[in-house]
């Protein structure tokens, strides 16, 4: 807006309005939607995680849900941020910069749950696993892939609402083989970004470099290697 100077340091004579601002409304899904959610979940013995940045602030609950489902979780580049620190289900990135291990969760699954993503490369996605999807945003349910329940809510609320309602899930192998697909994964790519003799200094390309270079919070922009999150770094 352009005002004259002239006018600019008049004074005001009208009383000035308040300024409200709304709470945000919580938005959710039925209870019939997560109950039919719920049983399908409760009957998958292969679940994986993905998550996106529809995730901010919705970490415990993330962390929840894959306990409850012995699931893996992986993450898309926009959900590294929030799900990927303090994540012992964690196991990796997928996409085209992503891991070997994240890659294999997602096409080993017989249960896809999607979280807070538009993650966009189908030929990522497996081929032949039930997908539940979860976004705010109703126009991104089903756009990237052929969903079995799709559910209009934000990540943290819906789970919430779910977590009662689903069972614990016993059998562990699933996650435990991910788990260690990601370790080796990791450890290879460690070995790689090691430096021989150690450098005094050094402007890091790896996350294992930036991890041990960087502590106070700061804002990346990540190229083929982003910085693990700490739950204070943004990407």
């Amino acid at each position: 807006m352009i005002i004259p100077g002239d006018v600019a340091l008049e004074e005001l004579k009208a009383q000035v309005p308040s300024f409200l601002l709304p709470e945000p409304p919580v938005v959710r899904p039925s209870d019939t939607a997560l109950d039919e959610t719920a049983a399908l979940l409760n009957g998958a013995s292969r679940t994986a995680i993905l998550c996106g940045a529809g995730c901010e602030g919705a970490h415990d609950e993330v962390i929840a849900l894959a306990a409850k489902l012995q699931a893996p979780i992986v993450h898309a580049l926009r959900g590294k941020e929030h799900v990927e620190y303090d994540n012992p289900y964690d196991v990796g990135m997928t996409g085209f910069i992503g891991f070997a291990s994240g890659y294999k969760a997602l096409k080993s699954c017989d249960t896809l749950v999607m979280l807070g993503t538009g993650f966009p490369y189908r030929q990522f996605y497996p081929e032949a696993a039930k997908v539940v999807q979860i976004d705010i945003r109703p126009e991104a349910l089903g756009n990237r892939c052929s969903l079995t329940k799709g559910l209009v809510g934000d990540v943290k609320e819906t789970l919430k609402a779910l977590l009662p309602r689903l069972a614990q899930q016993k059998d562990e192998r699933f996650l435990r083989v991910a788990v260690a697909d990601y370790h080796a994964a990791r450890a290879e790519l460690d070995e790689l970004a090691s430096i021989t003799p150690p450098a005094s200094m050094y402007i890091p390309s790896s996350s294992t470099g930036w991890s041990a270079s960087w502590r106070r919070p700061m804002l990346f922009s990540p190229a083929m290697s982003a910085p693990p999150p700490s739950g204070r770094r943004a990407i």
